[in-house]
């Protein structure tokens, strides 16, 4: 029985406690007496407690979403939202009903260089009141500091997400022997500047769209082996290149018109083995070159016309394999070369193209042009700083060009020129610091034109000039050089060598340096100092 008592009491207990229990939820209707829900809103952070916006170059943006749901059974009213000065917000609905999602967008734009750390407070009608979200985010330069490798076209993409506008170091678009993927440059259009090199190579883009803000290459520029690469079409604000700029070996490059807004240049310039490039026309706002110009083997290009505007290369100036190219009336306005002038396997006819030509630094080099036949255009200089040479120029018949020279500071060469019949354009050198050399220039007759030289500062080689018949032209040299020497061979109509005996006579040649033998007459060393026949002459 008292068992049952007990039992009894327990029951009674358990069902109050329940009521207890459920009392801050169910209540009664003063009027009715019925029980009723409470009634509140509740705020759950779907994306979580906290926004990370990591790295943000100052002035740009990074943008999040603050997604929000009101889990509670009224009406969530949002009341206000109070937030860093770096962070703003999208207009929102302030009211969220039951079972609601809002989704806020969150933009961080950092002022200044800075790691920030701040809270987004939603203020509302819950029973809290508030909800905090904490807020980081990172504040960088625009200035990317040191060197980018980009490998793939998900490095291009991924590193132009960040909008630097100046790059410190050097940019290398594909860097490896092998074709990269990179088939664009469109996510590189905020990059306005390069501190150092610009090298793109080997890839599969067709034009470089995406550097179309660019304006300035404190290093080189360098665009090699991209086997797609039809135009340089994006680089048209480019107008500052202080390294050399190198463009080489790309087959499928039409035109550089897109470079026409480059005027300084403090490097090199080199264009060259690039296949069907017809024309130089994107250097035309250039009016000096920083260093050398080197242009060879660009299959279709026919002129340079486009260079008329340079009158200083500060280097040296090469043209070379340039079989298509007939004239070289592009560099008319050259007045200064400060190194060496070679011009060599082309179709020109003539050098017309230099007339302006004052100053030429280093050596002269004209080689291989088979329908070269004057280089009148020679005639504004007086002097070589280095060696004068000629070389396989079959058509070749003088060297009047030359008429104004006075020195040529090393040797002279003139080899397999086969029209050359005479040299008297050199009427008027009288010093030449190294040898004088000749060789299978088969029409060559005499060599009278270098009537007043005086001084030789090497020694005399003449090799296989079939037609040559006296050395006379020689007869006023006073002076050789302490390693002089005389060789002359195979000269098969050389008869009379008196236009060198007074530099035998006056012992300026040593014996074991004078070498003569297959020619029409080969006159001992001391035959050679006896006037008349039997003596220098036959």
């Amino acid at each position: 029985m008292n068992n049952l008592l007990i039992g009894m009491n327990f029951k009674r207990i358990f069902k109050i406690y329940v009521i207890l229990l459920l009392f801050p939820i169910y209540g009664c209707d003063n009027d009715s007496g019925e029980i009723e829900i409470e009634r509140v809103a509740n705020i759950e952070i779907l994306s979580g407690n906290s926004i990370d916006f990591d790295d943000v170059i100052i002035g740009n943006a990074k943008t999040a979403f603050l997604e929000i749901k009101n889990s509670g059974n009224i009406d969530l009213i949002i009341s206000n939202i109070t937030k860093p000065n770096y962070i703003t917000i999208s207009s929102y609905s302030s009211i969220v009903v039951p079972n609601e999602t809002l989704i806020i967008e969150i933009t961080y734009s950092p002022k200044e260089v800075n790691e920030n750390t701040g809270e987004i407070i939603l203020n509302s009608n819950t029973i809290s009141g508030k909800n905090i979200i904490k807020i980081l985010g990172n504040g960088i330069n625009n200035v990317f500091e040191g060197d980018v490798l980009l490998e793939s076209q998900y490095d291009v993409d991924k590193f132009g997400k960040n909008n630097y506008i100046k790059i410190s170091g050097n940019l290398t678009i594909n860097r490896t022997t092998v074709q990269s993927n990179i088939s664009n440059l469109n996510a590189l259009n905020s990059i306005t500047e390069i501190g150092g090199n610009l090298h793109i190579v080997e890839n599969q883009i067709t034009n470089l769209k995406g550097l179309d803000n660019l304006k300035s290459i404190g290093g080189y520029l360098v665009i090699s082996e991209n086997d797609a690469l039809t135009s340089l079409e994006g680089l048209s604000k480019l107008n500052k290149i202080e390294g050399y700029l190198w463009i080489y070996e790309n087959d499928l490059l039409l035109d550089i018109n897109a470079l026409s807004s480059l005027d300084n240049i403090n490097g090199n310039v080199g264009v060259a083995v690039n296949k069907v490039l017809t024309s130089l026309d994107g250097l035309s706002g250039l009016h000096s070159i920083g260093g050398d110009l080197f242009i060879s083997d660009n299959a279709a290009l026919s002129n340079f016309d486009a260079l008329s505007n340079i009158t200083i290369v500060v280097g040296d100036l090469l043209i070379d394999r340039s079989f298509a190219v007939d004239n070289l009336d592009g560099l008319r306005n050259i007045t200064t070369i400060g190194g060496r002038l070679e011009i060599s396997l082309t179709s020109i006819t003539n050098l017309d193209g230099f007339r302006s030509l004052k100053s030429l630094g280093g050596h002269l080099s004209i080689s291989g042009n088979p329908l070269l036949t004057n280089i009148d255009g020679l005639s504004g200089l007086d002097s070589i700083h280095g060696y004068l040479s000629f070389i396989d120029n079959k058509t070749l018949r003088n060297v009047d060009g030359l008429s104004n020279i006075k020195v040529v500071e090393n040797n002279i060469w003139f080899l397999g020129n086969e029209a050359l019949t005479q040299i008297d354009g050199f009427i008027n050198l009288t010093t030449v610091g190294g040898d004088l050399n000749f060789e299978f220039n088969d029409a060559l007759i005499h060599i009278d034109g270098f009537s007043k030289l005086n001084s030789i500062g090497g020694g005399i080689r003449f090799y296989d000039n079939h037609a040559i018949t006296n050395l006379d032209g020689l007869s006023e040299v006073s002076s050789v050089g302490t390693v002089g020497f005389v060789r002359i061979v195979n000269c098969y109509d050389l008869s009379s060598f008196c236009g060198i005996q007074s530099i035998i006579t006056n012992g300026l040649i040593p014996k074991n340096q004078y070498t003569v033998y297959s020619n029409a007459y080969n006159p001992s060393y001391e035959q050679i100092q006896i006037s008349g026949i039997g003596g220098c002459e036959q």
